[in-house]
């Protein structure tokens, strides 16, 4: 099977030469997920120089019709000759067949998109950002602070006075340390990375499993993870965009990321939600729970870290679909040390305290998805692979720098206030 690309506007055509047998569905398949994965939303196949069509081929073009469908991108097939023509039209998939001329893929529906200044596309130094949406009464998070995240560097554990039961409604966004159970006696050697959003919640357990765990609100039920310390926001943010590379090869890191929501918020401080295709991620993870009483003195001191802290010597989890949620700031802005720092390595970095699950890769619709359709969609379909806790690797020489994601929706907003709960 031969496969030639030609881009018209925003029609994408791919030019088929061969049979398309299980052999040549196999890399048909590939390929399209490769154009899909790269942005294109708007496909046409051309089969006029396709002989032979199976089941296997059938399967495939109904998979990716089904999976643009879902992106509110568009399919189809162009100039079939009569005998692929014959085998479409008995299969029952006349609904693929698109020899008339290609309509514009359709916009999302949803909360009107504000045009970029001048009518053009605006964006950072390397993110591309068209247009942002955003979401008519939807006013400034409120966010506190609990708990103590210094504690354990210097030799001080957790325990049940430490416990908060933390509900992760639709309209929570919280990351930190926690665990899922009925208390402090169950979570007690489980606590690990923690993070919530739009009535999800994931967490990392740190009893041995080594197998991330998740909770969804559904109908009356709201889950109630415990929190030893973290930032829980509640609110519904008000703004979101999407963003891809302004060049091929360049992807975006996350302190650009960070600037683009404060600019958008027009604010010191913002809560955002990410979900990108990520090109790396740079973090760490807690190893054991800091509440199951053997804390050293000295924990994050070598070489005892190695037992308390996983960090990624390099890059992890390239290539997945990455969930990023946080709270970020102006490097001018006055946060507490234990909780938020620089996200970068250049002056004026933004301030953070973001966590990431990684999940099993899906290509992202470009158009506004209310939050919690978003997160129920997310934690239906894909794989939850892992948890960290986003850092800026500046080690000396073997130092990896900062996350780095290709493209992303990103649901972003002020902050009210900031309240310090320790």
């Amino acid at each position: 099977m031969d496969i030639q690309q030609h881009q018209n506007g925003a029609v994408l055509t791919l030019l088929l030469a061969g049979r398309l047998d299980s052999a040549g569905a196999n890399h048909l398949d590939a390929e399209l997920a490769a154009v899909v994965r790269g942005g294109g939303r708007d496909l046409r196949l051309d089969l006029a120089g396709v002989s032979f069509l199976s089941s296997a081929g059938i399967r495939i073009l109904l998979t990716h019709y089904r999976g643009l469908k879902k992106l509110n991108g568009a399919f189809g097939v162009v100039n079939s000759p009569p005998a692929v023509r014959e085998v479409i039209e008995l299969s029952g998939l006349s609904i693929l067949i698109r020899d008339e001329t290609p309509e514009p893929v359709a916009a999302t529906a949803g909360p009107a998109a504000e045009p970029a200044a001048g009518g053009g596309k605006t964006g950072g130094e390397t993110a591309n950002v068209a247009a942002v949406v955003r979401t008519p009464g939807a006013g400034p998070l409120r966010c506190r602070l609990i708990g103590d995240p210094g504690r354990l560097a210097v030799g001080r554990g957790y325990d049940a006075a430490d416990c908060r039961a933390v509900a992760v409604t639709r309209e929570t966004l919280a990351v930190g340390i926690g665990a899922f159970g009925g208390g402090f006696a169950e979570c007690r050697g489980a606590f690990g990375e923690f993070l919530a959003a739009g009535g999800a919640a994931a967490c990392q357990p740190t009893d041995g499993g080594g197998t991330p765990d998740y909770l969804l609100a559904s109908g009356n039920f709201i889950p109630e993870p415990c929190l030893l310390h973290g930032v829980v926001c509640e609110g519904t943010p008000g703004m979101f965009f999407h963003f891809e590379p302004w060049a091929a090869r360049v992807p975006v890191p996350m302190s650009e990321v960070a600037r683009l929501c404060l600019d958008h918020a027009g604010a010191d401080s913002a809560a955002l939600v990410m979900l990108a295709d990520t090109a790396g991620l740079l973090g760490a993870a807690l190893k054991r729970s800091p509440a199951a009483g053997d804390v050293p003195a000295a924990p994050l001191a070598f070489p005892e870290i190695r037992q308390w802290l996983s960090f990624t010597p390099e890059r992890a989890h390239v290539g997945s679909l990455a969930l990023v949620v946080g709270v970020v700031a102006r490097a001018t802005a006055a946060m507490p040390a234990s909780f938020f720092r620089p996200l970068g390595g250049a002056a004026g970095s933004p301030l953070a305290h973001l966590h990431a699950a990684a999940f099993t890769f899906q290509a992202l619709p470009d158009g506004f998805r209310p939050l919690a359709t978003a997160m129920s969609g997310l934690f239906s379909t894909q794989r939850l692979q892992g948890l960290l806790h986003l850092i800026h690797d500046d080690r000396v020489i073997t130092g990896g720098g900062e996350s780095l994601f290709w493209r992303g929706n990103v649901w972003c907003g002020p902050l009210a206030s900031l309240e310090v709960a320790l």
